[in-house]
């Protein structure tokens, strides 16, 4: 793979959803790359810290709030003189989000009193009381034309449909759960995902008119749904409930059967199972009078114990499914279950069956799958990054320029599947996964050194399967910027 030097940051970063873009906000400034060149495009300083940032859905503008002055201000890439000003600070703001259009913005006001629509267009204002949550619940159609909010009044949940045009109101309904958790719409726009509290171990079905299609409550006692997440296909409805099971339900022609239950609860894994284990191990390598330690993996022989969280090792066959991650064809399902903490859980849809378990020394921290391909990235909170294809596993240490050690926790893809961002809450590493797969030579001619531009470093070919990718004798320059 192809790194970029580590970069000093405010905990904020992201790139445009057209793959075009890589905005990094460090503290009162907000500076746009160009993501293939690293080269600055535009750079906007403010007064106050930057509290959070949103690319618009065209990528042509970005978003910026301000917390504690109630201030979003939103600039274009094209024209930096163009500003728009949004003050709310009577009322507060307390987050923000774009409309498919790019065209109008959400924002949210203290205690969820009210949620305000305000147009960038026509500066007309539109303001829809008690919304249930400000930063989930709030889901657009796949067209764009038609917005589903979760609403919580006397005590009651409803949703209300509206129409993006003018942000009518549609159709206002309530449905029967407890205490509304999640929310989620279907690529077809036809059917309503209702999740209700953990407490109640209950999921709902709707249509956008309020017409109740299925309901499900796979037990009576015990936590419910703690994860919930829909195949890229949008054939499969996945829900990890706090029985450590994963169960699946079939999304086509809105019938929301269930197909399987996935047990996570495993103690042995043996010969039958035909699963492949990968297991991190701590090497120490003496050369010299140094002592250096490294980590590899190593390919398990059967029968394997899986070694259970030891804060739940009273509560058996208990733990949340916490992180589920698709891969891009929907032929493989990445699970995280918090009573085997250290452990990824590889999944094979077309067979229902495990495919591999990856055992890291730390708890599993954060996974995504490539948008473009079936590479899996692995972070546990610690300076390596962890890699999984269909072929190979890989270990790649992460090597900080700064003086505090890389605790790697976050990832970030960009849309186009040719980069993405490792990080942590103070510093950044820009990845190109692209490197690694076609071998492409280094040019550094083609590198621009100039001031708020970062240098790459030369690709590291990873040695098949197992040994660690040592990247220690890279020739680390220096390039942590200050905060503004």
């Amino acid at each position: 793979m192809n790194f970029s030097n580590s970069i000093k940051y405010s905990g904020l970063s992201a790139f445009s959803p057209n793959s075009v873009y890589l905005a990094i906000a460090k503290t009162n400034s907000l500076i746009i790359y160009d993501n293939e060149e690293l080269k600055v495009i535009q750079k906007f300083s403010f007064q106050s810290p930057i509290s959070k940032f949103l690319w618009s859905p065209d990528s042509s503008l970005v978003l910026m709030a301000f917390y504690k002055t109630g201030i979003c201000e939103i600039r274009s890439i094209s024209n930096p003189k163009w500003i728009c000003t949004i003050n709310e600070s009577q009322s507060g703001i307390i987050n923000c989000l774009w409309t498919p259009d790019s065209r109008k913005v959400f924002l949210f006001n203290d205690f969820n009193v009210r949620m305000s629509i305000w147009s960038l267009v026509d500066k007309s204002t539109v303001y829809i009381n008690s919304p249930k949550f400000n930063n989930k619940c709030i889901l657009f159609s796949e067209n764009g034309n038609f917005m589903a909010l979760a609403e919580r009044n006397n005590g009651k949940d409803f949703i209300g449909i509206y129409f993006t045009g003018d942000f009518s109101l549609v159709s206002h309904f309530q449905v029967a759960t407890f205490d509304l958790e999640n929310l989620l719409w279907t690529k077809d726009s036809t059917s309503l995902i209702v999740i209700d509290t953990p407490l109640e171990v209950k999921f709902l079905v709707y249509t956008p008119t309020g017409n109740l299609i299925a309901s499900h409550e796979p037990y009576l006692y015990g936590l419910g749904i703690e994860m919930a997440k829909l195949s890229n296909n949008s054939h499969t409805l996945s829900l990890g409930f706090n029985d450590g099971t994963l169960r699946l339900y079939n999304c086509m022609s809105n019938s929301f059967k269930e197909i399987i239950e996935l047990n996570h609860n495993i103690n042995v894994i043996t010969n039958e199972n035909l699963v492949t284990v990968f297991k991190e191990e701590e090497i120490s390598h003496s050369s010299g009078n140094k002592k250096n330690n490294f980590t590899k993996y190593v390919e398990c022989s059967f029968p394997y114990k899986l070694n259970t969280n030891n804060k739940l090792k009273s509560l058996q066959g208990i733990g949340a499914i916490s992180i589920i991650e698709w891969s891009l064809d929907s032929k493989f399902i990445a699970t995280k279950y918090d009573a085997l903490s250290n452990n990824v859980f590889i999944w094979e849809t077309s067979t229902l069956k495990l495919h591999t378990i990856i055992v890291q020394l730390n708890p599993i921290k954060n996974m995504k799958w490539s948008p473009k391909e079936n590479i899996l990235l692995i972070v546990t909170d610690n300076s390596k990054l962890y890699t999984f294809t269909l072929d190979n596993v890989y270990i790649i240490e992460l090597v900080s320029d700064m003086n505090n050690p890389f605790s790697a926790s976050n990832l970030q893809w960009a849309s186009d599947g040719k980069s993405f961002i490792v990080s942590d809450k103070k510093q950044m590493l820009i990845g190109h996964p692209t490197i690694l797969e076609q071998n492409l030579p280094f040019n550094p001619n083609e590198v621009n050194s100039e001031e708020e531009e970062f240098e790459q470093k030369p690709p590291v070919e990873p040695e098949r399967y197992y040994p660690i990718n040592n990247i220690n004798n890279i020739n680390n320059n220096n390039n942590n910027d200050e905060d503004e």
